[in-house]
């Protein structure tokens, strides 16, 4: 959009108001954005504008160790912790903010069926059976890094980037 309020400006001659006709934005936002292009030839904004992070330093390590400690905390809980550990005065909101800031995503627990005698038996004589199988051709799903076991709980682990392979 900066482009192209440059392009209609600069390349078309169009007026200002014209301009915030046509893509429905302030006036304040044209005269910014021609002012920011006349000056430094580009309509990027510099780094280190705009609001500053929530919590950043040690605030942040603090933040990463209570999530690891206590995966199931809620919001309430980590920003009283905050609170107490580092002075930090933060709304539950807010903490909700940086979960996602910081890639963590929600995971709802639910109950895993326990298997009875009969069905051991069968699962232990297929692994009996095939233990000597090739097992490079088959491909696993639903493998993961955790194991939930209380049904109804919320835990928060971080999200890793995906990986895909092929067999």
């Amino acid at each position: 959009e900066r482009w192209r309020i440059i392009t209609l400006r600069k390349d078309f001659g169009l007026s200002m108001p014209t301009i915030v006709r046509r893509l429905n934005c302030s006036l304040s936002t044209i005269h910014r954005i021609l002012d920011l292009f006349s000056k430094t030839n580009d309509v990027a904004e510099r780094e280190g504008r705009g609001r500053k992070r929530s919590i950043q330093g040690s605030v942040r390590r603090q933040f990463c160790e209570i999530m690891r400690e206590h995966p199931s905390a809620t919001s309430k809980f980590i920003a009283e912790r905050l609170g107490s550990r580092k002075g930090v005065c933060l709304s539950d909101r807010t903490i909700c903010r940086i979960r996602r800031q910081e890639n963590y995503h929600s995971v709802h627990s639910k109950m895993h069926w326990i298997i009875n005698s009969a069905q051991a038996a069968r699962r232990f004589q297929f692994s009996v059976t095939h233990l000597f199988h090739d097992w490079h051709d088959v491909i696993f799903t639903d493998e993961k890094k955790f194991e939930i076991d209380q049904r109804g709980q919320v835990y928060w682990v971080p999200i890793f980037g995906t990986m895909v392979g092929l067999i």
